[in-house]
């Protein structure tokens, strides 16, 4: 998988929440639409474009949703553990009347950054302060 991305930042304790609204398409009859989230490490690098099919993603979440009136929602909640650079990506599939797989929906990446939190690291340096 190669992607151009944007980067946001965040603490590592705090979540960030995906909201994926879309409109599916008529070509087959949809039961419903697959919603893909991976969260990857992103490598240290200056270049605008990475590869990322050797690295294992560390989040991995799948749903699937049933249109309402030609329309979807999904919600997905991305949380890491350690500060970083994560490559965050969504991928939509459509599961036609038979539940056979269509992955013919669109992929989308963004890059965000992780930081440690500050009120958990100061709150482990007052502790030993006191000893």
């Amino acid at each position: 998988m190669r992607t151009n991305y944007r980067t946001f930042s965040f603490t590592s304790t705090h979540h960030l929440h995906l909201f994926v609204n879309s409109k599916r398409q008529r070509v087959r009859q949809v039961k419903g639409v697959q919603i893909t989230v991976t969260a990857t490490p992103h490598p240290r690098t200056n270049e605008k474009t990475v590869d990322l099919t050797n690295i294992p993603p560390v989040l991995t979440a799948v749903q699937t949703v049933t249109p309402v009136r030609d329309f979807f929602s999904a919600q997905q909640l991305v949380s890491v553990n350690a500060p970083g650079l994560y490559t965050v990506a969504v991928e939509a599939a459509f599961v036609d009347h038979a539940a056979q797989l269509w992955n013919t929906g669109p992929r989308t990446a963004i890059v965000i950054k992780a930081h440690e939190d500050p009120s958990t690291k100061g709150s482990v340096q007052a502790t030993r302060g006191r000893f």
